[in-house]
């Protein structure tokens, strides 16, 4: 048996008129909230080597580096016993776009709140503190048990909203214009957490469908169909006489999964009715339904056993020389800084649509020329400028590249106030032009460069921190591998946990990269990425064959830290 603890606590965001995280819309805006956010958490101990972790997750959108390290402080400066730290705490969301912003230190993803929310950082780093430190109080002898379902076909819980993307792998079963719901990774995966009296003390379950059953145009705070699947899950536990018990809805391979309809015979392309909190809640409702099922059928399967074992390492995804065991042979697969292409600001029809379709059209002729003048630029320059674009231009592929994170350039442009889209245009662009002038976008990337990327071994269950999204596809072969590799040391289940311990968008296979919809277009590091993440993963999962003392895992590599002064210069009280 391990030790066991679980803990819950409210974050509180809420304030009129706070920007929400998730449609990058200036207009979403919070007016009420519709439901409580929570962070749930849940700590295992092992009795006799006291090694343990933490999982946490958050009902808001993504968590952040500097979320985790002000947590990992205030644990530390307070509990300095429990020796918590970056490699056996994992902290992680469940992705709802309709919960408050503006907590990140990267400048991007707070455009549209506008600007850094000190409000929204602390209430969420407060959260889950208290979680954990009610998880670290309750801790009582238990077993964790391992069980999963798959949804049947005729459960409208999820559909492949990029289904053409899907079918470029050659490692899938094409899937035509009305099979979306099986272009998807149908299956559950659940840990149950009993007492050593056999009382239940929860779940997290683990289930790739995006959080955007509610749209961005509901001005209400909610937990979206997770939220309300979490809510019918503990409310079924009251019922059955545990009222503390907790129930985390996770997120596994979403990055291509909608909740709402589309290839199906409907005329809209929202859920299945036209009451968009009806069909948050149906997806909610069906995710809940299963989980019960596997929850119970859990009851009767051998307990985990063994040691916990627990390793992070900070990886420079925008450099990255990918091993050409996953990148089709080539011994010169690089990655590049991160950059965002038009595919992406354009949004996508099915969950939210992004740049007006005129602005669009002018920016593709834009791209182009850019591209050209960038080059031309270099080429002057000098060589080595030349050869660094040129490699950029290469990695990045198919991409049409509209904002350089990596680089700080927009269109090209370096001083972004000079940028051709007049204020007037578009919010964004207005609030873009207006921080630079602040001097608050010149001191690190836009978007994370740096990754955690992380591995927790309890006994037979690996659970693996991926810091962003994930489609089908990349997800089944990255799991695989990790299968294979950590198969060789007893594990016999690999759980990939999303939106974890930080965000930098998507990761598409190298196929759906090529013709650029909205995930590749948010695949930041170029067509390699998914190759480069295996890459690194493998690395560490290797390592974790050996005893802790032989490892040579790289401990050097961290990411930046935001100077006060930058950061408030982009600050919004």
């Amino acid at each position: 048996m391990y030790k066991i603890g679980t803990g819950k606590a409210e974050i509180k965001c809420f304030k009129p008129g706070v920007g929400m995280m998730g449609y990058g819309m200036p207009h979403h805006k919070a007016v009420e909230q519709e439901s409580i956010v929570y962070a749930r958490a849940f700590v295992v101990e092992h009795p006799d080597t006291d090694s343990k972790f933490v999982f946490v997750n958050t009902e808001s959108a993504f968590v952040t580096i500097a979320m985790k390290e002000a947590v990992l402080k205030r644990l530390n400066d307070n509990f300095p016993q429990w020796g918590y730290n970056h490699s056996n705490a994992m902290f992680t969301a469940q992705h709802t776009h309709s919960a408050p912003g503006g907590y990140s230190h990267y400048a991007i993803y707070n455009m549209s709140i506008p600007g850094f929310q000190p409000l929204v950082f602390n209430a969420n780093v407060d959260a889950i503190y208290d979680a954990v430190v009610a998880a670290e109080g309750n801790k009582k002898e238990g077993d964790l048990r391992i069980g999963s379902g798959k949804f049947e076909e005729d459960w409208d819980v999820a559909f492949n909203r990029s289904v053409d993307a899907y079918n470029q792998n050659p490692d899938v079963e094409k899937c035509a214009p009305n099979q979306t719901h099986l272009a998807m990774e149908r299956q559950m995966n659940l840990i149950r957490f009993d007492g050593a009296d056999g009382k239940p003390m929860g779940q997290a379950n683990f289930f790739g469908v995006h959080t955007t059953s509610l749209p961005n145009n509901r001005l209400k705070i909610s937990g979206d169909n997770k939220g309300w699947a979490a809510t019918y899950f503990e409310e079924y536990y009251k019922n059955a006489g545990n009222p503390d018990a907790i129930a985390i809805f996770a997120q596994e391979a979403c990055g291509d999964i909608s909740p709402n309809f589309h290839g199906k015979g409907k005329n809209w392309k929202r859920g299945k009715f036209k009451d968009d909190l009806k069909s948050c809640q149906f997806t909610g409702e069906l995710q809940h339904k299963k989980a019960v099922e596997i929850f119970e059928a859990a009851q009767a399967t051998a307990p985990l056993s063994g040691a916990i074992d627990c390793e992070t390492v900070f990886a420079d995804l925008g450099n990255t020389l990918a091993d050409p065991v996953f990148a089709r042979g080539e011994s010169n697969a690089k990655t590049a800084p991160p950059a965002m292409g038009l595919a992406f600001i354009k949004g996508t029809p099915v969950d939210g649509k992004g740049i007006p379709d005129w602005l669009a059209r002018i920016t593709t002729g834009v791209v182009a020329n850019s591209k050209k003048k960038m080059l031309k630029r270099a080429k002057a320059e000098g060589e080595d400028v030349y050869k660094h674009r040129l490699e950029v231009f290469e990695a990045q592929g198919n991409k049409e590249i509209v904002n350089e994170n990596g680089e700080r350039r927009v269109l090209g442009y370096s001083d972004v106030s000079k940028l051709f889209v007049p204020s007037f245009a578009d919010p964004l662009i207005k609030e873009m032009k207006k921080q630079y002038r602040a001097g608050s976008l010149r001191e690190h990337t836009w978007t994370p460069q740096i990754l955690p990327l992380q591995i927790i071994v309890v006994g037979q269950l690996a659970i693996v921190g991926f810091p962003g999204e994930i489609t089908t596809v990349a997800f089944r072969r990255l799991r695989a591998q990790l299968l294979e590799t950590l198969g060789k040391r007893g594990v016999t289940n690999v759980i990939v946990a999303t939106y974890a311990n930080c965000y930098f968008g998507y990761c598409t296979t190298r196929e759906e990269y090529d013709i650029q919809l909205y995930e590749g277009g948010h695949t930041p590091f170029g067509k390699w990425t998914c190759a480069a993440f295996q890459t690194h993963f493998q690395y560490i999962a290797t390592e974790m064959l050996k005893p802790a003392a032989e490892r040579k895992l790289d401990k050097s590599t961290r990411p930046p830290e935001f100077s006060e002064k930058e950061l408030s210069l982009r600050t919004y009280h």
